[in-house]
């Protein structure tokens, strides 16, 4: 039976989606220690692979969706945006050559400035429709190899961003139950090294995806996917 498990599945959906159980995981694992532990840690991780078989599955929905209000942030999809004759990302003689060879390829006509200018969303429409035909002929990821890497970045990047109010619950969730288990429901409040080292660790993770899991972070790699793309031209 296939379940659509290959490396773009795994790196950018199925990582994500571990990333963001690591919490409840690390949680687990440090109170299972009775004499049953190996039982127990099967059982976790044979749950733990499980719900993230199936967070991979939401996660990857949530992505999309929310890839709306990234390309709203970007100010475009970043495919678009290097194409537009105002937009810096490429330098001009890149950019008239790229567009020369969709020109081309394409057989169509390429807004020029004024054009653009003048009708933005036309051009837009113009632009969209090259990235369109580039990743219709890049599938390939044997010779666009480089190309696949960029695009696994960005989906482990959006997909990881979708789920952050998942993981940020659960942060503070697993945080409050370690809360109540190291200070007996909050009665004694003598922690041992490792309680302080757990607190330590789940307050590094949340300071983590509050500050390092932003869009401008996922916008790094959305470009360097959408540069990528157009080299494809080159072959």
């Amino acid at each position: 039976m296939n379940l659509g498990i290959d490396e773009y599945s795994i790196k950018a959906r199925f990582y994500p989606s571990f990333i963001v159980l690591i919490p409840a995981i690390v949680l687990s694992i440090y109170y299972l220690t009775n004499f049953e532990q190996y039982y127990h840690y099967l059982t976790a991780l044979s749950v733990a692979g499980l719900f993230t078989f199936i967070l991979a599955q939401l996660g990857r929905d949530k992505g999309k969706v929310k890839e709306i209000q990234l390309f709203q942030y970007f100010g475009g999809k970043p495919t678009t945006q290097i194409l537009r004759h105002r937009d810096a990302f490429l330098d001009k003689t890149t950019k008239k050559r790229y567009h020369f060879l969709l020109s081309q390829k394409l057989q169509l006509q390429m807004p020029t400035e004024i054009e653009e200018n003048s009708d933005i969303l036309n051009a837009d429409g113009i632009y969209d429709s090259c990235a369109k035909y580039m990743i219709s002929k890049t599938r390939d990821t044997n010779v666009y190899y480089l190309l696949f890497k960029e695009n696994i970045s960005y989906g482990f990047r959006r997909n990881l961003w979708g789920m952050k109010s998942w993981s940020i619950s659960i942060l503070i969730i697993t945080l409050f139950i370690h809360l109540i288990f190291a200070t007996t429901s909050f009665s004694e409040f003598s922690f041992s090294n490792s309680e302080i080292g757990l607190i330590v660790f789940l307050l590094f993770l949340l300071f983590f995806w509050i500050f390092i899991i932003t869009r401008g972070w996922i916008k790094i790699a959305a470009f360097a996917y959408a540069e990528r793309l157009f080299e494809g031209l080159n072959n």
